[in-house]
């Protein structure tokens, strides 16, 4: 799940909006599925909004690995929450910011 940030002049989330999601059908590398069945079969069945807003509420807990300098101006940026199917997979608990240059 991809989150766009729009963070405040100390570097705290103000605005904050699902993006978009990808989902794989491996867990190391390959691409994102893009076959429209399954896509509308996720949405349809209401989990992309689902875990958007738990992706939302994940995102307001992150923190700056590296605060880009100097800070862009409108200071924008995100962040990526990824979510595994099997609970017993290790996945990456901290969130981490990233700054950005667009919107």
């Amino acid at each position: 799940m991809w989150i766009d940030i729009r963070f405040s002049g100390r570097g705290h989330p103000k605005k904050m909006r699902f993006s978009h999601a990808e989902y794989f059908s491996l867990y190391e590398g390959g691409t994102p599925i893009s076959e429209s069945t399954q896509l509308d079969l996720i949405r349809t069945a209401g989990l992309e909004k689902e875990l958007g807003a738990i992706a939302l509420e994940k995102a307001k807990q992150g923190v700056w690995l590296d605060v880009p300098r100097p800070r862009p101006h409108p200071f924008v940026g995100g962040t990526q929450i990824e979510f595994l199917d099997d609970e017993w997979l290790a996945a990456m608990s901290g969130v981490m910011y990233f700054a950005t240059r667009k919107h």
